[in-house]
């Protein structure tokens, strides 16, 4: 069976599913039913005319589209379920980001010099933490949005790629050769490749606790450990680095209230269930109410949780859609991470190597911080579920790096069919 005919397949499910899912909402809700299936329909159009642009155009692996197209509809499907004027407006921000997607997938392999701006990276990475400090508003007790007009939006989601391309070009031996400073001339290319690496990620990691975004702060970290455990050279250095991480976490702990707070909830949600526990109270109830089965698309009670359309989204899909609802969710999320490892593995060139490791890390570890979290695992971070949590920056900036390890995976040497 060609590869072509094989895309075909998981394409009927995902289509199948949203015929299932929006005719569900449109038996379950009262008002707006038409409404529903309008969209229901247009979001299955959308899915269709891109995935024959990917397959006609032989714009690389075909899957990666797909995984998340199932989980962009889900989100979708709950978010009119939850209220359908965030509904409407997720929809919007869909079909802007799959005209991001495009752009961002012609753009990268357009452009020959990613690899070569290292420093402009970094430099605008300072100017948006920079902007966020400067004219950024609190959000849950985090600095991270700036409004502009009507218009609010996360520059940490741009910085989240700005920091995977920078890390990709210093860990390019090409571009450090390439680019002779005092720390190389000091250290030598290698141990100085590690220090100017480091000390991008920790100027990163010092800008996001002063804007008290922990979340974000471990999943960079996550994302550097990871890539510095694959193509790092000393194993001295990677244990340097997480025993710094480790000191780090335990003086932000001791220092900081609110991360102490968010520790003592994490232990004794209980302790105030109506209080400081009742975000995660209410998500644990709504998991357990749900079952295996749960109790339906639109027959259950999701408006009870506190967030349900952005950070507790997957307390608002179990409870409905049930725990093996939530287990397909993540199996989704693993093979997304599968397909990119092996995009990661298939291209020679090391800079396309980086960012393509890079950017799965970045879904991978996300997802299993925000679903940590939800589920009672680790203490609860404010960071999105990608491609399901209400918000357009989190879904623009989502399908601009998807479309980045689209346009790596057309580079590819051998790329198996297999799921």
């Amino acid at each position: 069976m060609t590869s072509r005919v094989r895309g075909v397949l998981p394409l009927l499910l995902v289509l199948f599913i949203n015929a299932l899912g929006y005719g569900l909402l449109f038996f379950q809700k009262q008002e707006n039913r038409w409404e529903i299936i309008q969209y229901g329909i247009a979001v299955s159009v959308l899915i269709l005319i891109s995935f024959l642009v990917i397959q006609l155009a032989s714009m690389g692996d075909p899957y990666l589209f797909l995984i998340v197209s199932l989980l962009l509809s889900v989100g979708i499907m709950m978010q009119l379920r939850l209220g359908m004027k965030n509904g409407r407006h997720q929809f919007y921000w869909f079909v802007v980001s799959i005209v991001v997607f495009f752009i961002s997938y012609f753009v990268y392999r357009a452009v020959k010099v990613w690899d070569s701006l290292g420093i402009y990276y970094v430099a605008a990475s300072v100017a948006l933490f920079m902007g966020t400090l400067l004219l950024g508003k609190s959000v849950n007790g985090a600095r991270n949005w700036i409004k502009v007009g009507g218009f609010s939006f996360q520059p940490s989601e741009l910085i989240k790629i700005l920091y995977i391309f920078a890390l990709a070009c210093f860990f390019t031996n090409e571009y450090i050769e390439n680019n002779k400073n005092i720390i190389t001339r000091m250290y030598g290319a290698k141990n100085g490749r590690q220090l100017i690496i480091a000390a991008v990620v920790y100027i990163n990691l010092g800008f996001l606790v002063l804007q008290k975004e922990w979340g974000l702060a471990l999943l960079f970290f996550a994302i550097y450990f990871c890539l510095l455990y694959v193509y790092g050279t000393n194993l001295l250095f990677v244990l340097a680095n997480l025993a710094l991480a480790a000191g780090g976490g335990w003086m932000g702990y001791r220092t900081m209230h609110h991360i102490q707070e968010r520790v003592e909830i994490w232990l004794h949600p209980f302790a105030d269930p109506w209080g400081d526990g009742h975000q995660i109270v209410q998500s644990m109830v709504a998991i357990g109410s749900g079952g295996f089965t749960g109790s339906g698309i639109g027959m259950g009670r999701p408006g009870a949780i506190p967030e349900h359309n952005s950070d507790f989204i997957f307390a608002s899909i179990c409870e409905e859609m049930g725990i093996l609802g939530g287990m397909a969710i993540i199996m989704l999320f693993f093979m997304f991470v599968y397909r990119g490892f092996k995009i990661s593995l298939s291209v020679t060139n090391l800079f396309h190597k980086v960012v393509a490791l890079g950017i799965t890390t970045m879904y991978g570890f996300q997802t299993f911080i925000i679903i940590g979290g939800v589920i009672k695992f680790i203490p609860l971070t404010g960071i999105t579920l990608p491609f399901i949590s209400y918000g357009g920056s989190s879904l623009l900036t989502s399908f601009m790096a998807l479309g980045i390890l689209q346009a790596i995976s057309s580079r590819k040497e051998d790329l198996s069919d297999d799921i």
